[in-house]
């Protein structure tokens, strides 16, 4: 297996000082490289059809519904699963959530426990502002073996 974990939004709860209203995180967990890799491919070939460099990462908050909804249909038939979890963080309350650190453990928490069946004998990639929310979810160990600069658990 191998889960790919991302946010999108910040965690701040400054309000009208430039805190988004939602955060999101999701999961994305295949059940092999092969399907991880022809997944890849997919979207390489999307980049190349919308004449994107090599690099482009698809940024959905800053993506037309029509790229959206072509980035979709490029993946629909490629084999993984996800979760995914919105917190509209104007919506919080209580003396858990007042540090912007427990908004992200919380909503890393709860995707890691929808896939935490998946989770065994898995590779965790996760972005690197996950790190201390993610050990503490998971409770394993980060290990060395990635070149990306992204944090990776065996």
């Amino acid at each position: 297996m191998l889960v790919l974990i991302d946010e999108s939004g910040d965690c701040g709860l400054k309000f009208g000082s430039g805190s988004s209203n939602l955060f999101v995180c999701a999961a994305v967990v295949f059940s092999d490289k092969f399907s991880a890799d022809a997944c890849d491919r997919a979207i390489s070939g999307l980049r190349f059809k919308l004449q994107k460099k090599i690099g482009f990462e698809f940024h959905f908050s800053r993506s037309s519904d029509k790229i959206r909804e072509t980035f979709f249909r490029s993946v629909n038939q490629e084999d993984f699963k996800y979760a995914g979890f919105v917190v509209d963080k104007r919506k919080l309350y209580g003396e858990r959530f007042r540090d912007p650190k427990d908004v992200y453990e919380f909503a890393v928490g709860v995707v890691c426990e929808q896939v935490r069946p998946l989770l065994e004998n898995s590779k965790i990639i996760i972005d690197t502002n996950g790190e201390r929310a993610f050990k503490i979810a998971t409770r394993e160990k980060q290990t060395p073996d990635d070149k990306s600069g992204r944090l990776v658990w065996n």
